[in-house]
């Protein structure tokens, strides 16, 4: 086996020999439900590996044009299994449900200036860094319109949010945010 940069390689199975299935770019990964999701974007795919099963799989709704992914950077799962792919290639948000299959996609109405790196799910409240406009936005979960957003002010812009790529939440809903321009 040649030696890959970043992840490249997952080994899996139990039952029979082990299974090498080789994995694109990874730049997303959460974990949910025992399974691990990997946004992968240079080979415009959601890798979803089950160590239990020992299977490595794609939600099938990216398989039709309206689901298909561009260049997935990041995901996060819902309490319902909802998958929501932040998508940079499309500047949207794409869900699919607890099956794999399309839901909807959120986003296009954010304009031509929007790329969403990351999003986030809390309280029933979608997080989507907005690396583009230099905000979060805040949706409605359910319905994908945006209720508010922060981190772009002109009240006091030395706290403004310039090239933010990841962030994180905890149990209390706080957001730590990478902010590459203005390294704070």
């Amino acid at each position: 086996i040649k030696k890959q940069n970043t992840l490249s390689l997952v080994v899996t199975g139990k039952e029979k020999p082990d299974v090498i299935k080789k994995l694109g770019k990874a730049f997303g990964i959460t974990v949910h439900k025992g399974k691990i999701y990997l946004a992968e974007g240079m080979v415009r795919r959601v890798s979803i590996i089950d160590l239990k099963k020992g299977t490595i799989e794609e939600p099938e709704g990216s398989k039709i044009p309206r689901g298909a992914l561009s260049y997935p950077v990041n995901v996060a799962l819902d309490d319902d299994d909802n998958i929501y792919v932040a998508d940079t290639g499309r500047r949207e948000i794409v869900v699919y449900d607890a099956e794999g299959k399309f839901k909807t996609a959120i986003g296009k109405d954010f304009g031509p200036k929007s790329k969403i790196t990351d999003v986030k799910i809390y309280k029933g409240k979608l997080f989507a860094l907005d690396l583009g406009k230099n905000v979060v936005r805040v949706l409605d979960r359910a319905t994908g319109e945006q209720q508010t957003e922060f981190g772009n002010t002109q009240q006091k812009p030395e706290n403004n949010l310039a090239l933010p790529g990841n962030f994180i939440m905890d149990e209390d809903g706080n957001l730590y945010i990478t902010n590459v321009g203005s390294n704070k």
